[in-house]
């Protein structure tokens, strides 16, 4: 029985340990990703400027002020 309670905490800290790899792992491919998006990004990619955006509309008459034609 001594035997199987040294199994257990074996497999336990062996499953951490894969546990502590894959995190970093996902971590690393994060972190990868944001540089690349960083440094490689197309000049093309940036968002327009909010004078492109903005459109000007026609101010409406007042209805109520009107005179008969």
């Amino acid at each position: 029985m001594v035997k199987d309670v040294r199994q257990q905490v074996g497999d336990r800290k062996d499953n951490n340990r894969v546990f502590g790899w894959g995190i970093a792992a996902v971590v690393v491919l994060v972190v990868a990703a944001l540089i690349f998006n960083a440094f490689f990004r197309r000049p093309d990619s940036t968002p327009p400027s909010s004078g492109a955006t903005s459109q000007q509309q026609p101010t409406p008459e007042p209805l109520g002020n009107q005179a008969p034609k």
